[in-house]
């Protein structure tokens, strides 16, 4: 469950109180139970000794003595099929989708979508219970998948969970989250985009496995989350991003060459933990991206008001450039700019040092 990414939760529609206002809980897609997507192929790949399914969880933590009832549907593959889903939707109190792809070595995704059908029957559940959080039904969807993966459907459903193969036990650790018995703290560590290939790589950038053996890096440090902070595009979820059920706030931040420090308060409802992370910008004679992580510290679990303390540490390194003449690490000189937030795209606390060391 600490590795379950919370990339969306509007209106609160986690976690899941089993209450009078959730009765029944429709779980959807084959990845819930008959084909889960437990971790990748290849000669890496462990065939799990067992595996609890996304149904088995939330079945043992909802059904029962709880009074609420569980329905499964696979994913569905014709329009009987599609209208069955809808119908269900329609009953329900939530739906709770899973949706999967897998990877190994030997070859390469030819797409950072999921397959069609899955998509599909994400787009067919969420408009079924009306789309939003302000409809009777809630719509979440818990995705695994080996990297990024295209979300189209993100602004239509209320809560998107990601988990990245997460092994035989992503059932159980999907519940806890689903159900509050963790409150999330995972952070995605790559940019969720909007559409395949957004960063614009050519073939010049990647020959392929050809008999072309030269590869022209052409974008430099402009990859991932840098690409999109140089090139000022939002991406559907962005590097470091990561929700809670609870709310933090960013104060005090001090800054020497060498040492950042800043506080962070844990504002509830609940107690949890956060992830502050720091980016650096070069001096602009630097040439280098916007942005630049160089820390991240997972605070410890506060109470509801705690606050703590945060450091990071600047060495010489996180402040030098490779200089290919020389061939070595080389200090840059002039004014950084420091900036501390909860993901790449939500920086909280600003300033600057000037480093004289170079």
């Amino acid at each position: 469950a600490a590795a379950t990414v919370l990339a969306k939760n509007d209106g609160g529609a986690l976690p899941l109180d089993i209450s009078p206002s959730v009765k029944s809980i429709l779980v959807v897609g084959d990845a819930a139970h008959l084909a889960p997507v437990t971790g990748g192929t290849g000669s890496g790949r462990v065939t799990p000794a067992r595996v609890t399914t996304g149904l088995d969880a939330i079945t043992a933590r909802a059904g029962g003595s709880s009074g609420v009832s569980v329905m499964y549907l696979p994913t569905p593959n014709n329009v009987t099929a599609n209208k069955a889903l809808a119908a269900a939707v329609a009953l329900s109190d939530v739906v709770v989708v899973f949706a999967g792809i897998d990877s190994g070595e030997g070859s390469d995704r030819p797409s950072l979508a999921l397959a069609p059908e899955e998509d599909a029957m994400v787009e067919l559940v969420a408009s079924a219970a009306g789309g939003t959080h302000s409809q009777a039904v809630r719509t979440i969807v818990v995705v695994a998948s080996p990297g990024a993966v295209l979300t189209p459907w993100a602004d239509d459903v209320d809560a998107v969970l990601f988990q990245l193969m997460p092994g035989q036990e992503y059932g159980s650790a999907a519940a806890e989250v689903l159900f509050g018995d963790v409150n999330p703290t995972a952070r995605l560590p790559f940019t969720m985009p909007n559409q395949d290939n957004e960063v614009e790589f050519t073939e010049t950038q990647f020959p392929g496995t050809g008999l072309v053996l030269t590869a022209n890096y052409t974008e430099k440090l402009e990859i991932g989350y840098r690409w999109y902070d140089a090139h000022a595009v939002t991406p559907a979820f962005a590097f470091g991003h990561g929700l809670s059920y609870s709310s933090f706030s960013y104060s005090d931040l001090q800054i020497t060459p060498t040492v950042v420090t800043m506080s962070i308060t844990n504002n509830g409802p609940l107690p949890g933990a956060d992830i502050p992370q720091l980016y650096l910008t070069f001096p602009s004679s630097a040439g280098e991206p916007p942005f630049q992580l160089k820390g991240f510290v997972k605070s410890s679990t506060l109470a509801v008001g705690a606050t703590e303390a945060i450091s990071f540490t600047l060495n010489a390194l996180s402040k030098s450039v490779w200089d290919a003449g020389v061939h070595e690490w080389v200090q840059v000189e002039g004014v950084f700019g420091i900036s501390v937030g909860a993901s790449s795209r939500d920086i909280r606390l600003i300033g600057s040092f000037e480093n004289t060391n170079g």
